[in-house]
């Protein structure tokens, strides 16, 4: 009976390990196809709700957009390096702002909810003051459920108020190009115009402004340049300032270049007749040297004076040429020897006039400059 049994137990495994060398024989046949076919199905899904996403991001709606906003932290937004704003009350400052922060809002599906907490943490100074302020104004729930234009009021009232609005439209009506590069000045144009909605919205009031923004010099050009846009007349200007930065280069290299020297004809020969300069004044004359009649330039009364002759040679001037003084000495028979105290110079007439304690010292000059007086003997 054992016998019976043990033979039977034999037969059922030997047929187990059949069926299970069958089995996984068609396994293995069959695994190839089938990690193909969930690898298909797999590729299919993602694409799927890759497609999705995508759809919904550029519409603002479905349930698998949103659900991947939700998960938008503020290291993310802070990746795409929005500025911090410090309080300055500007209207151009906030706009900026304003343009930079939405930027990165765009760029990471910021969701609504969101915005007002990501974009308060970007306050620096006076812009962070202003803000704690408010919280205290507001409940919890109030300050949770603000929302992005609700909070761009509340920050324009504070930081673009309209009277600085008002300011940069009396400026854009002013503007006019002066010592500007086309450039800068049009980048001037451009930021004030942000505040000037009637005439950014139509172009031809926007390129008549333009127009009467620029110089004379350049306006002409860019009136009769047949400009259809806005930017055409940017392109004329900037052409037309180019050349006149040529023009204005060739007339400094003219000025710089040296005039060719002439030599004047009949130019003035003191001693054509060559006659020996007088060793006493001098002057070129034959003959004894006789002492002129001179003026005191005090009294201006002519007198014969008897007068005594000293020749002093020095080197002067900033070149050191040499300098030759020819000094007469003349007695004064004036009255008032106290109002003889200063001294003249005449270089115009190359000499030197002097009067003290009454003593008039003439002293004529032969060289390119006076630098300091050498008194008489």
């Amino acid at each position: 009976m054992v016998q019976t049994r043990s033979h039977t137990d034999d037969g059922e495994a030997g047929q187990s390990d059949q069926i299970a060398a069958q089995i996984t024989e068609a396994l293995q046949q069959m695994l190839p196809g089938l990690f193909n076919q969930m690898r298909d199905e797999l590729i299919q899904t993602v694409d799927q709700r890759i497609d999705a996403a995508l759809t919904a991001r550029s519409t603002g709606s479905g349930s698998t957009g949103q659900s991947q906003t939700r998960g938008i932290t503020f290291k993310d937004f802070m990746a795409c390096q929005p500025p911090f704003f410090d309080g300055k009350k500007d209207p151009v400052a906030c706009y900026r702002w304003y343009s930079a922060v939405e930027g990165a809002f765009r760029t990471y599906g910021c969701p609504d909810g969101s915005k007002v907490l990501f974009a308060v943490n970007l306050l620096r100074g006076a812009g962070k003051d202003w803000w704690d302020l408010t919280l205290k104004r507001y409940t919890e729930a109030q300050i949770t459920a603000l929302t992005w234009e609700e909070f761009r009021v509340m920050f324009d009232e504070e930081f673009a108020p309209r009277i600085e609005k008002e300011r940069i439209v009396a400026e854009f009506l002013k503007l006019t190009q002066t010592t500007e590069s086309v450039n800068e000045i049009t980048a001037q144009f451009l930021e004030k115009l942000l505040f000037v909605q009637g005439y950014a919205n139509d172009e031809s009031l926007k390129m008549a402004r333009y127009l009467g923004v620029l110089k004379p010099e350049i306006k002409g050009a860019v009136a009769t340049g047949r400009c259809k846009t806005f930017g055409d007349m940017q392109e004329v200007a900037r052409a037309q300032e180019l050349i006149l930065e040529e023009r204005q280069q060739g007339k400094r290299k003219a000025e710089d270049q040296p005039a060719p020297t002439k030599k004047l004809k009949g130019a003035r020969n003191d001693n054509r007749s060559g006659t020996p300069s007088c060793p006493k004044c001098g002057r070129y004359h034959r003959g004894e040297c006789r002492p002129r009649e001179l003026s005191c330039y005090k009294c201006v009364t002519p007198q014969n004076l008897e007068s005594t002759k000293t020749f002093i040679t020095e080197r002067s001037g900033p070149h050191k040429h040499p300098l030759m003084l020819i000094s007469h000495t003349y007695v004064c028979s004036s009255l008032a020897p106290e109002r003889h105290i200063d001294t003249t110079q005449v270089l115009g007439q190359k000499s030197l006039v002097s009067c003290t304690n009454n003593i008039i010292h003439v002293e004529y000059v032969k060289a390119c400059e006076i630098h300091k007086i050498i008194p008489a003997i």
